[in-house]
């Protein structure tokens, strides 16, 4: 714990020191644009794994389309958000001796174990005990797909920009950790240096229970020809409480779930194409948690909008 809590200080000086000379601090919006009265949003994303919230759902390339649709009223903006996560191969194991893991663990499923290996006659030790609590088994991330579906409503001032609204997920395979279930969410983002934000979701559904998620991350100019290209230097810290309850819980326990750091970059292709790299890792927590370097693009074209 005393290594892991290390690792999330030195995360927050890394981005306190990068940040401590950028200029013009502004509100940090994903799209980095401002939208015109009917602004649409289409991105494709290939990434290392489905990362979530500390979990690796989906340990393989994960293709990541997405489709936003905005429009802008006088008093703020309401759009509809549609994420959609693809496999790119059959998943992966974790480990390539597997592991071992309580048999009440909610995260082992019969479906995603593999007990036919060709060298289990010989290679596994066989000391049965009926008092034994724990099996060894090849753990295997299955191939799933998913969808996400958004709708909120956005209010942006010259100090802060707030976010309300309903996510609803859906999965092609149900599992202990993939259930279709349904969220409401509120979020804050100031308008200071650092661009502190703070993000609020309650699981009505399925869970009962609630997640936070608290963020620094600055735009810093590269001072290229372009000035629209930039990095963004972030470090997020994620919390759950409730969600380690019930039969099937996310998480061991309430509390710090993981520490996330590393790099954006912003990257204008033309006027309405943009290339966002992205490199960071993860650092688990909760037991449940997992300690991951993650990498991938995401390039977002979008229409409608003004900058």
């Amino acid at each position: 714990m005393r290594a892991q809590l290390n690792t999330s200080l030195a995360a927050l000086v890394f981005l306190l020191l990068t940040t401590a000379d950028a200029v013009n601090a502004q509100v940090f919006d994903e799209d980095y644009a401002r939208p015109g009265a009917v602004g649409v949003e289409l991105g494709l994303a290939l990434q290392s794994d489905r990362m979530f919230r500390g979990q690796n759902l989906y340990n393989g390339t994960s293709v990541q389309p997405s489709l936003r649709a905005e429009l802008r009223t006088p008093g703020g903006t309401l759009y509809g958000d549609v994420f959609v996560h693809i496999p790119g191969d059959q998943g992966d194991t974790k480990s390539s001796r597997g592991g071992t893991f309580s048999i009440d663990d909610p995260f082992v499923d019969s479906d995603a174990t593999d007990t036919d290996s060709e060298d289990d006659s010989t290679d596994d030790t066989d000391t049965e005990d009926s008092s034994s609590d724990q099996i060894d088994v090849a753990r295997v991330t299955p191939s799933f797909a998913e969808v996400d579906a958004t709708i909120g409503y956005i209010i942006d001032t010259d100090l802060f920009v707030l976010d309300v609204g309903h996510i609803s997920y859906f999965y092609e395979k149900s599992s202990a950790r993939l259930k279709d279930t349904n969220e409401l969410f509120a979020s804050i983002a100031l308008d200071i240096p650092s661009n502190p934000y703070l993000e609020v979701f309650y699981d009505w559904d399925k869970r009962d229970g609630w997640y936070y998620e608290f963020g620094l991350r600055e735009i810093i100019p590269l001072g290229l020809s372009n000035p629209e290209h930039a990095v963004i230097p972030f470090v997020k810290v994620g919390l759950n409480q409730g969600l380690d309850d019930g039969s099937n819980p996310l998480y061991k326990d309430s509390g710090l779930v993981f520490v996330d750091f590393g790099l954006y970059g912003d990257f204008p292709l033309d006027e309405s194409v943009r290339l966002q790299p992205e490199l960071h890792y993860s650092e688990g927590i909760d037991d449940f948690a997992d300690s991951e370097l993650l990498f991938g693009f995401t390039l977002l074209g979008t229409f409608g909008s003004s900058r």
